[in-house]
């Protein structure tokens, strides 16, 4: 079984693992927040009801808010 890292404090650009699994780029990093970019993409279905079409895109989610002072599990390990 392999052991995580500590979680250590953020550094910008750096990418870490959030609390629910995924790969998030630290975007912004300021003395009250930090924000942070996923790396990962969603699934969307988009529906025109005029021509009766269904199109599946790949976007990218909205960004996280964070305290500025959470320690992250870094990505690289």
């Amino acid at each position: 079984m392999k052991r995580l890292p500590k979680p250590v404090p953020m550094k910008e650009g750096e990418a870490y693992l959030f609390s629910d699994g995924k790969l998030y780029r630290v975007g912004l990093l300021n003395a009250c927040r930090a924000r942070l970019d996923p790396l990962w993409r969603k699934r969307r279905v988009i529906v025109d009801r005029l021509h009766e079409k269904r199109v599946e895109i790949l976007s990218t989610p909205q960004s996280v808010n964070i305290s500025a002072t959470t320690c992250l599990i870094p990505a690289k390990y």
